[in-house]
């Protein structure tokens, strides 16, 4: 009853390297430790923080850190966006964040949109059941996004409330004929309609960290999380960011 059973026989513990971080399943921030073997996590186990979990972390955010390793994370930048750029071209343009992005990641996504002009945003949350607060005060969150209240002090809650939305109307009208997604959800399920208005993108920049149905016709697709993308990726003066 003691024995976390998705460690068991993983790996002996004196081999392990131990590192203190931050849950990001849901919005309230669990203090954790990451253990670490071969350069990959074997569990996840709370760190004791009075003000913020206790003791404590919750199942879900305990066992929350598979794709980390998974066969289906993106780990090569592909395509290329030289044919829009050498014809000149300025797309109407739009752009999709998740609340699990950082508040780095958002504040300079909203920069960039702002540079290119961008008439539209859209945002990917995820909720879950209702808040449960138990006896010794240790609380797990719907929100199963780390930074949503960042994203609505940028640009509103009712902005962000509206989703993707905006962003599928504008590209069903034909006023947005461009498109930037970056998702930082593990194994989040694209809402169908915005993967099939994306389709009608004359230009598809696709930032995530797994496989997803959008990643196969997308025209830019960017890894998220990993120094070889990062490495790789397009960097500013590039052909894609000129579009």
């Amino acid at each position: 009853a003691l024995i976390d059973k998705t460690f068991m026989y993983q790996a002996r513990v004196w081999f392990t390297k131990k590192t203190e971080s931050l849950c990001a399943s849901c919005s309230r921030g669990c203090n954790v430790e990451l253990t670490v073997h071969e350069n990959e996590i074997k569990r996840m186990t709370p760190r004791p923080n009075a003000d913020v979990n206790q003791y404590w972390m919750c199942d879900e955010g305990r066992l929350n850190h598979k794709y980390a390793g998974s066969n289906r994370r993106l780990l090569k930048a592909a395509g290329s966006a030289r044919e829009i750029a050498a014809s000149g071209r300025k797309l109407p343009f739009a752009g999709v964040i998740s609340t699990a992005s950082t508040i780095e990641e958002m504040w300079l996504f909203r920069q960039l949109m702002t540079a290119l002009g961008a008439i539209a945003a859209g945002f990917l949350t995820l909720e879950r059941g209702e808040p449960r607060q138990f006896p010794g005060g240790f609380v797990i969150e719907k929100d199963k996004t780390p930074n949503r209240a960042y994203a609505e002090k940028l640009w509103g809650r009712e902005a962000v409330a509206a989703g993707v939305a905006p962003v599928v109307a504008g590209l069903g009208s034909g006023e947005l004929r461009g498109l930037l997604v970056l998702n930082a959800i593990p194994d989040a399920l694209m809402p169908p309609e915005l993967v099939d208005a994306a389709r009608r993108a004359e230009f598809l920049a696709l930032g995530d960290i797994l496989q997803n149905p959008m990643a196969a016709f997308a025209h830019v697709v960017l890894p998220g999380d990993d120094t070889a993308a990062i490495r790789d990726a397009p960097q500013p003066g590039s052909v894609f960011w000129d579009v």
